[in-house]
């Protein structure tokens, strides 16, 4: 039985994805699969799509209207994870793969900064022995600096399924 709840795969624990304002993708992706497996390729049946839960984050300053455009730039940025799900190991379970934490810049403001990391858990599992779901969490925490200052400050908790759900709360 322990051959489909014994999980192996996060390869990443800690890193920025954006660090005071310059993208830093996370390059390698998360799995949980059983150690058995040995790797995602030995897995049938994943999901071609991906899951994705996100946020955004938006500010409308106030414009100082200038010839040919304003002085203010609005900040929005959407951040959040993806994962690929479903995948089966001798016809038991459902695992996950090509789990990512991600951040869309659209516009940061003059004097502006932003940071986010990303903080993965080890990985785990719901269900039943026979016919576990792998679960992974990853904990965003996003600082905004204006003018060399802490802004604000807050924290994502998101928890990705093998079978596809997921969900995530925020918190200061």
């Amino acid at each position: 039985m322990g051959d489909w709840t014994d999980l192996v795969g996060k390869v990443v624990d800690n890193l920025d994805i954006l660090d005071a304002n310059v993208h830093q993708p996370q390059t390698t992706a998360n799995a949980v699969i059983p150690n058995a497996a040995g790797n995602v390729s030995n897995l049938r049946r994943w999901n071609p799509d991906y899951h994705h839960l996100w946020d955004t984050f938006r500010t409308y300053p106030r414009e100082i209207p200038l010839v040919g455009g304003t002085l203010v730039t609005p900040n929005h940025l959407k951040y959040g994870v993806s994962w690929r799900f479903g995948g089966q190991y001798n016809d038991h379970g459902r695992y996950i793969r090509d789990a990512v934490a991600w951040v869309e810049v659209k516009g940061i403001g003059a004097a502006q900064s932003f940071t986010i990391n990303a903080d993965w858990r080890e990985p785990e599992w719901e269900g039943t022995e026979e016919d576990p779901v792998a679960k992974i969490e990853c904990y965003l925490t996003v600082t905004w600096e204006q003018f060399w200052m802490t802004e604000q400050r807050w924290a994502y908790h998101f928890t990705m399924l093998g079978d596809g759900s997921g969900n995530w709360v925020s918190g200061s």
